[in-house]
C-alpha cells in the first residue's frame, strides 16, 4: 500500500531518510527473494525456487493457471529483459506434470495445495502478468519499454532509503505507464472553458461598419509596433549562465535531488552561488559535474534528473523560468520605451495639426 505525506493540501508520496546510491548488498537482494510474494501483494502459488544457474527465479501459478516468473536482480538493461522473457517464455511451456513434479513435497501434495488455494480465490480472477521482475538499478531503455509491455510483464524498482539512526528502508515502486491528468473530470478543479461563439441566424446579415478617422492627416503619422516577447532558446545560454541565473533567485542553499523513477537517488544543495554543493562537499559548476559527482551514470539528461525535490521542478524547467522572466522583463522595459515615444511623436503630430489649422484660418 502506498503512503503518502498530506502537505499544503496536497498528498504527495512520503519520503523516510535519504536515498542511498551505492548498489544493494547481496543480503537484502536475498531477503527480497525470500519476501517477494509479500512484496509484489498477488495471489500466486509458489512451486519452487530454480537456483541451477546465475539467474535465481520462482516459478508459480496464478489464479487462471497461468505460469508466473518472478526474477530479483541488482542490475536491469535490454539485454537482461530479453533474457528473462525467455526465460519466462520456456518455463510457461513447460506441461503441468513436470510443473508438479518440481514441487518440493511432491506431484500429490501439489495437488492438494493448488486446489485449496483455487478455493480461496474470487470466482472470476482476472489474468495478470506472466513475469515480474524487481531490480535496483534500471536503464532508461528498459523504462521505455515497460509502456509497451504492460499487461504481460511487470517492472518493480527498488530502492534503499537510510535514516540518521541507521535503519534502512526498502521501497518497492511498480513502473507503469504515468496517468493522463484530466484536471476537469476531478470535482473542486477549475474546469477550462472555451471562448463562446457567436452563431448568425439564418439569413442575418452583418454590415461592418468602416472606421472613422477623425483627421486623415493623422492616419498618415508614422507609428512603431509593440515589441513582442523574445522567443527563448536555450542552446543561446552557456551551462554557467543558466546556473548563474537560478541561483540568482534563491537567498539561500536549497535542497536538490537526483531523482529515478520518482525517488530521489541522491540529495545536494543549490547555492545562490549558481554551483551544486554534494554530500561530501565537493561544488560542482554544472548538473553534469554533480552527476559525476555522485557516481551516477551519464545517461539521464542532468538538467532534467537534478529536481528540486522528487515532486518539485528540475533544473531544465528553472532555467526556462528564469530566462522567461528575464525576457518579459526586457520586453516590458520595451514596451515602456514604446509608449514613452508613442507619446512624443502624438504630441509633435498634434502640434503640427496646431500650426496647419492656424494657417488655414489665416
Amino acid at each position: 500500500m502506498p503512503l503518502f505525506e498530506f502537505e499544503a493540501g496536497r498528498l504527495v508520496p512520503a519520503q523516510f531518510g535519504h536515498a542511498v546510491s551505492d548498489p544493494l548488498e547481496d543480503e537484502v537482494l536475498a531477503a527480497v527473494r525470500d519476501q517477494v510474494l509479500e512484496l509484489l501483494q498477488r495471489q500466486l502459488f509458489p512451486i519452487t525456487w530454480h537456483d541451477g544457474d546465475a539467474y535465481p527465479r520462482l516459478t508459480a501459478l496464478d489464479g487462471t493457471g497461468q505460469v508466473v516468473c518472478v526474477e530479483v536482480l541488482n542490475y536491469l538493461d535490454s539485454a537482461q529483459l530479453v533474457s528473462a522473457l525467455g526465460r519466462a517464455s520456456r518455463t510457461a511451456a513447460v506441461g503441468t506434470l513436470e510443473l508438479a513434479q518440481s514441487y518440493p513435497r511432491g506431484v500429490e501434495a501439489f495437488r492438494r495445495d493448488w486446489a485449496t488455494f483455487r478455493e480461496q480465490l474470487p470466482p472470476a480472477t482476472p489474468r495478470g502478468p506472466r513475469l515480474h521482475l524487481l531490480a535496483a538499478d534500471i536503464t532508461d531503455d528498459v523504462r521505455e519499454a515497460v509502456a509497451a509491455m504492460e499487461g504481460s510483464v511487470l517492472v518493480h524498482e527498488l530502492a534503499a532509503r537510510a535514516m540518521s539512526n541507521g535503519r534502512m528502508f526498502i521501497e518497492v515502486t511498480e513502473l507503469a505507464r504515468s496517468p493522463i491528468e484530466l484536471p476537469w473530470v476531478l470535482p473542486g478543479r477549475p474546469t477550462p472553458t472555451l471562448a463562446p461563439t457567436e452563431i448568425v441566424g439564418e439569413g442575418a446579415t452583418e454590415v461592418a461598419e468602416p472606421a472613422e478617422s477623425p483627421d486623415p492627416a493623422a492616419s498618415a503619422e508614422p507609428t512603431t509596433s509593440a515589441p513582442s516577447t523574445p522567443r527563448i532558446d536555450t542552446n543561446d545560454v552557456d551551462e554557467l549562465t543558466a546556473m548563474a541565473l537560478i541561483g540568482s533567485v534563491l537567498s539561500e542553499d536549497t535542497p536538490i535531488a537526483w531523482v529515478v523513477g520518482g525517488a530521489a537517488r541522491a540529495e545536494a544543495l543549490f547555492t545562490p552561488e549558481g554551483t551544486i554543493r554534494l554530500a561530501s562537499g565537493e561544488v560542482c559548476q554544472t548538473p553534469a559535474e554533480a552527476t559525476a559527482g555522485i557516481g551516477a551514470a551519464a545517461t539521464r539528461d542532468p538538467w532534467q534528473s537534478w529536481r528540486f525535490g522528487p515532486e518539485g521542478p528540475s533544473l531544465a524547467e528553472a532555467r526556462d523560468e528564469v530566462l522567461q522572466a528575464a525576457a518579459e522583463e526586457e520586453e516590458a522595459a520595451a514596451r515602456d520605451a514604446h509608449a514613452s515615444q508613442n507619446a512624443a511623436e502624438g504630441s509633435e503630430s498634434s502640434g503640427r495639426r496646431r500650426r496647419r489649422r492656424r494657417r488655414e484660418r489665416g
